[in-house]
């Protein structure tokens, strides 16, 4: 594989995953604590589209629409 670079705003980039305990890459998704709340505020803002739970084990989809 050949190396890939990105510019990034380590600060920003620390800061979340500091707060959160999960990869930047999700910085720009809502982030909940609880699957109710997220699959509430899914059902009330989206059309379709996934709800993924992340843990120690890794992550997976848990609601597709």
């Amino acid at each position: 594989m050949k190396p890939r670079y990105a510019i990034i705003n380590e600060e920003a980039r620390n800061e979340f995953e500091m707060e959160w305990q999960m990869p930047f890459g999700y910085a720009t998704c809502e982030i909940f604590f609880s699957f109710d709340e997220a699959l509430d505020y899914f059902c009330d803002n989206y059309s379709k589209g996934s709800i993924e739970k992340f843990d120690s084990e890794g992550r997976e989809i848990v609601y597709r629409k």
